[in-house]
């Protein structure tokens, strides 16, 4: 194949589409550095050659000129037949814009941005091919890398998400070990304040009615004459007196008979009159849920979160009124607690650790409810327990 050159007879077709603006065409070549601009004859073979190919190829133009294009090809491609196929592809669309990897000189490697374009004559003839190329080796490693660090970083995420999953595996197992372990110590508690309830009721009581019973048969016996020996046995049977029913209020708060005996809402009742008679705060009830058949589990916790919630109240609210209401629907059972009093903030008291708060919310939890309180400084507080309900109600209203 003829070098491209100023004698290059006009019968060359290359020839035919260069001529005209042969040293302009020239000049670009030579000028351009950061592109290789070549051009290439119908069959492939290297025709022009510049300053810009000779920096990214690494020939210069005696040692290239007339060799085909596919020495810049590896190996595999050319066994392939890419380079053909590329000017195949070329003289069928007009142009391709392909990139991959190419060989310099010293048989080093860069990655090529390359653009072959078809030249053809005005009656359509293929003259030959313009190539250009661009060296994009630094943005593919730079793609690589970034390719290698998002696939570390997929791998790190993928490892961190199966530690996490661990990790919340062991968390909830954790939790659900807490939750037995709570709702076990809860039925424990509540069994030793029922024992011990019973032990005080029976045994002390029975003990002081039998006290109660035998003074008082010395004092039906004692002489007229004995006024000051009558006078402190009467005293005696006061004392007597209040110690029987200081055990049976003691006995009753540790658990209520009622409670097992007509159930959750007389329980409640009984709870709020005896509030309201030694705090002197009223106690206004909406119970809508006379005829409740509740599990020893469910009114036992509805019933400790009354009591827990009433201590509160006497203790820090300063309130002169509770409303209490409490409704059984077929889905949910749900008793509210309203004070008028000064009103708080919930969430600084649950961060002093305040553990009767702490207590009610691990009982509603462990009946598959929710507890929540609701405070606001001026403007009283409310409390509100919901728990899975067991059976229908019947309505009633009253206040004490």
């Amino acid at each position: 194949m003829q070098e491209f050159s100023p004698g290059l007879s006009i019968h060359s077709p290359t020839e035919a589409v260069l001529r005209p603006n042969e040293g302009l065409f020239r000049l670009l070549i030579e000028s351009i550095s950061d592109y290789a601009i070549i051009l290439l004859d119908a069959e492939g073979v290297i025709l022009t050659w510049g300053a810009g190919a000779e920096r990214i190829e690494g020939y210069k133009s005696e040692e290239i000129v007339g060799k085909h294009f596919a020495v810049f090809y590896r190996r595999e491609d050319i066994r392939h037949n890419k380079p053909r196929k590329l000017l195949e592809d070329a003289a069928s669309a007009g142009r391709v814009n392909v990139e991959g990897w190419r060989l310099r000189k010293d048989g080093s490697k860069f990655w090529a941005n390359v653009v072959i374009t078809a030249l053809r004559d005005q009656t359509g003839r293929l003259c030959g091919f313009g190539k250009v190329v661009r060296d994009a080796t630094r943005r593919k490693r730079a793609e690589e890398d970034l390719r290698s660090l998002n696939e570390k970083l997929d791998e790190r995420v993928h490892e961190r998400t199966s530690q996490l999953a661990k990790s919340n595996r062991e968390l909830r197992e954790s939790l659900e070990q807490l939750h037995r372990l709570a709702a076990r110590l809860q039925a424990v508690r509540e069994d030793e304040r029922t024992s011990i309830a019973r032990e005080i009721h029976d045994d002390l009581g029975q003990a002081l009615t039998a006290m109660k019973m035998d003074l008082v048969w010395i004092m039906q016996r004692l002489p007229g004459t004995e006024k000051a020996l009558g006078t402190r046995a009467q005293s005696m049977l006061k004392v007597i007196d209040n110690a029987i029913v200081s055990v049976r209020r003691i006995a009753t708060t540790l658990r209520p008979g009622m409670l097992d005996d007509i159930g959750l809402a007389a329980a409640i009742e009984w709870q709020a009159q005896d509030f309201q008679e030694r705090s002197g705060i009223q106690c206004v009830l909406d119970i809508r849920a006379e005829n409740l058949e509740l599990d020893d589990g469910h009114a036992t916790a509805v019933f400790r979160t009354f009591q827990e919630t009433l201590t509160n109240v006497a203790r820090h609210s300063g309130a002169t009124r509770v409303t209490v209401k409490l409704k059984d629907t077929p889905r949910v059972l749900v008793l509210e607690i309203r004070d008028n009093g000064k009103g708080f903030d919930p969430e600084a008291e649950i961060s002093k650790k305040s553990f009767g708060l702490l207590g009610m919310k691990e009982r509603a939890l462990l009946l598959g409810g929710t507890f929540e309180i609701k405070g606001e400084p001026g403007y009283g507080t409310t409390v509100t327990l919901r728990v899975p309900s067991q059976a229908g109600s019947k309505s009633a209203s009253k206040s004490i």
